[in-house]
């Protein structure tokens, strides 16, 4: 009987690389992604020339800034229009609104203020973009398929992370910064065009334009608030991604200190390669175990490496903690958007999807602002522990609810 399920189980998972539509939304995923990386990185060749050279660091900041702030602002008001649309025409709206605004890019060029401004609105336009997105997956996947689903789309996402970087400038150079902006454009233009030929089924929801936008924004937060597994688990992906920020924070000076090395971006292809591991490894076992288990291991996991990291006395040591830590990052994050995708109702997936991605923005922008000063009072190491500890005294609180995170109705 065994043998029957596993192989009932394997051709589950190559239906799923068989529906034409979830192969559509991964082109989808693949050019957002790329699009978003290879503009932050044009956007700031742009504006290092127009700013001075002891204002660099600042000006990173606000391009970062710029783009994240329309998620604190108009993520949870975007979920409330992406559940009273239809799905196909959000996903294909702010993809093609995206790839219209780049012809403003020109204009806005040749002075640093007008390109913040840019970005502020590209950003908020792709607030519309992400709720729609994690509400259509589930719109199309089956439930049994969702968590291989979600692990293939966290693997895009890294090779977006890597590639888009990389891959950015080499395009800057041959389209020239001025001009590169095109490669962009083509980019969401082919993630309209593909919106268009998935096959979304009709919600009970579409087209409806009556209610009260108000009561129904701040439905969002009630609903929340009645579900305590659901605001648990979004406790943790919190956590998860401030810790992942306070990182990018720490990691010039841990590095440096530490091993004497200058290239610090490598601690961060270690952790993308494990987050990759950690998904393969949820796309083929997650469904083994309760999504609540694999949550708190992956926070304890996260805890370990990161109090491990502080005390490595090698930089190779450093290296395969911060891939475990990428692994746990897959642990963690998979099973919540699925656990999600599954158990909120319909007609409140959009709305919870965007709250969702303010309060992961909310989460990185706060490590951001405290842990460069406390780093210089008591050093990258010891915050990198004191992240550490974080994490795993957050798993040890969770262990008290056994049941496995859900929404009921």
């Amino acid at each position: 009987m065994s043998n029957i399920a596993q192989a009932a189980a394997r051709v589950r998972g190559r239906d799923l690389f068989r529906d034409p539509s979830f192969l559509v939304m991964c082109v989808i995923s693949l050019a957002n992604g790329l699009g978003e990386k290879f503009l932050f990185v044009f956007i700031v060749l742009l504006a290092s020339p127009l700013v001075p050279g002891n204002l660099q660091n600042s000006m990173m900041s606000g391009v970062s800034l710029a783009f994240a702030l329309p998620a604190v602002v108009l993520g949870s008001v975007a979920g409330v229009l992406v559940d009273r649309l239809p799905l196909k025409f959000m996903l294909v709206l702010s993809n093609l609104t995206r790839a219209l605004l780049l012809l403003s890019l020109p204009f806005a060029q040749h002075l640093f203020f007008p390109l913040l401004v840019f970005a502020f609105v590209f950003g908020a336009l792709t607030q519309f973009y992400n709720p729609a997105f994690m509400t259509t997956v589930p719109a199309i996947v089956k439930k049994d398929h969702l968590m291989a689903a979600n692990a293939t789309f966290m693997t895009l996402m890294i090779v977006t992370v890597i590639g888009g970087y990389s891959l950015a400038k080499p395009v800057g150079d041959l389209l020239g910064t001025g001009n590169a902006y095109l490669s962009v454009m083509g980019l969401y233009a082919v993630a309209a065009i593909g919106a268009l030929l998935v096959r979304i089924p009709a919600r009970e929801a579409d087209g409806k334009q009556g209610g009260n936008f108000l009561k129904e924004w701040s439905s969002t937060f009630i609903y929340l608030w009645r579900h305590p597994r659901l605001l648990s688990a979004y406790t943790m992906m919190m956590a998860m991604f401030g810790t992942f920020a306070a990182l990018n924070v720490l990691a010039k000076e841990y590095t440096a200190k530490s091993f004497q090395l200058d290239n610090f971006g490598i601690i961060f292809a270690f952790a993308g390669a494990g987050m990759a591991v950690g998904a393969a490894i949820m796309g083929k076992f997650g469904r083994y175990l309760p999504k609540a288990i694999w949550v708190r291991t992956g926070c304890v996991v996260a805890g370990l490496c990161l109090i491990s990291m502080a005390f490595a006395p090698n930089v190779n040591l450093a290296f395969a903690l911060a891939a475990g830590v990428g692994i746990a990052g897959a642990m963690i994050d998979i099973p919540i958007s699925t656990m999600v995708q599954e158990s909120v109702d319909e007609e409140m997936r959009g709305k919870i999807f965007g709250l969702q991605g303010m309060l992961v923005y909310i989460a990185t922008l706060l490590p951001m602002i405290l842990v460069g000063p406390l780093a210089d009072l008591w050093g990258a190491s010891a915050m990198i522990a004191i992240l550490g500890v974080g994490m795993a005294l957050l798993a040890l609180l969770k262990l008290a609810e056994h049941a496995e995170p859900q929404v009921s109705g």
